[in-house]
């Protein structure tokens, strides 16, 4: 059975990724209080969490749901989510490098930002999806410029998307993600 990723989960899940990294940046871009171990630790057996399956996103989640101090999400004015693609990622260190370690060395953002996975579920192949990842607006600068670095782009903005992986990117994203991705895409300065 493919798991499906749901409208309703998927908005409960960046309330609380937003909430979650408001609470341990508190007002700074101190993005290393976003690899707490709190949530490390809902990966069993796993010594860092990478993405490697659909389960272990829905542990994390579900984790830092629980572990939530307030329900109430912050204001932030970016909506924007970093899309990481587990199975392209050659792990080059250019991204971790450029982004001064907000990326790390697997191409992949702070597990505390992580929302959803989006993918297929085929249990040979645990990493044969996409992270999507909320991004505080303190740490935009330092994901564009991992993103720019990235050989393989296997990092890009969702609203991005249609740039990158066309068939098979389109063929995992339902029809209300491509709808909101569209919506908090920034505005192109025409002039």
């Amino acid at each position: 059975m493919n798991p499906v990723l749901i409208e309703s989960d998927f908005f409960a899940s960046l309330n609380d990724a937003k909430t979650w990294c408001d609470q341990r940046l508190r007002g700074t871009s101190d993005y290393s209080r976003l690899r707490t171990s709190e949530l490390a630790a809902s990966h069993r057996g796993i010594p860092e969490p990478y993405g490697q399956s659909y389960a272990s996103i829905n542990a994390l989640v579900d984790t830092r749901s629980r572990l939530l101090n307030t329900q109430i999400a912050s204001n932030h004015t970016s909506k924007r989510l970093l899309c990481c693609d587990v199975a392209a990622s050659e792990a080059s260190g250019a991204s971790s490098l450029a982004s001064n370690g907000y990326i790390n060395e697997f191409d992949l953002p702070p597990w505390d930002t992580w929302v959803a996975w989006m993918g297929y579920h085929k249990p040979a192949q645990k990493d044969n999806g996409f992270i999507l990842a909320f991004v505080p607006p303190s740490c935009k600068n330092m994901v564009q410029s991992g993103i720019d670095a990235n050989p393989v782009e296997c990092m890009f903005w969702l609203d991005a998307a249609h740039r990158y992986y066309r068939k098979r990117f389109r063929r995992v994203m339902p029809k209300w993600l491509a709808e909101y991705a569209q919506a908090n895409a920034p505005i192109q300065n025409l002039s």
